[in-house]
């Protein structure tokens, strides 16, 4: 699908609430991986989750299309461009957080490969609340891309 030209742009207030969403989810990985007490940990986590899906719902409802407008393929290409950063956010994490744990089993035991670390029973558990909040935030967007296409698919029909 061709991108229109009147497409919402990712302004520089959107660039740095997503940086922020990175770091903050980054500092909690970093937290996970200095094992700070359960508590504190939780309330990273579910600080990383209301900011990213803020920063989702924020996005989303800027580029919203008012209902006199037909705008369902900008507001469609706006919501791909978010679910991919979304995703690329989530590779990035993961990716993090596999450094982080094979960084601390090499100094632990050296004579393991890395392949019995990742499969590992408990390796990468604490990645899971991540990844269900990020599906969340996809699932979120998704649903907002079906309701604008189908309302534009009515308004034709009409």
């Amino acid at each position: 699908m061709r991108q229109s030209q009147n497409a919402v742009q990712i302004t520089a207030p959107g660039r740095l609430l997503g940086a922020a969403v990175f770091l903050l989810g980054l500092g909690s990985l970093l937290c996970d991986f200095l094992k700070v007490p359960p508590l504190r940990i939780l309330n990273i986590h579910v600080l990383f989750g209301v900011v990213l899906l803020a920063v989702v719902v924020g996005s989303l409802l800027r580029a919203w299309p008012a209902p006199g407008e037909s705008a369902a393929d900008s507001f469609y290409c706006h919501t791909r461009r978010l679910a991919r950063w979304v995703y690329g956010l989530l590779y990035v994490m993961a990716a993090a957080r596999v450094c982080l744990y094979l960084a601390n089993h090499d100094e632990l035991n050296p004579h393991v490969t890395i392949f019995s670390r990742l499969t590992a029973l408990d390796a990468l558990k604490d990645f899971q609340q991540y990844i269900g909040v990020g599906l969340l935030a996809i699932v979120l967007i998704r649903l907002c891309a079906m309701l604008t296409m189908a309302r534009a698919s009515q308004r034709e029909i009409a």
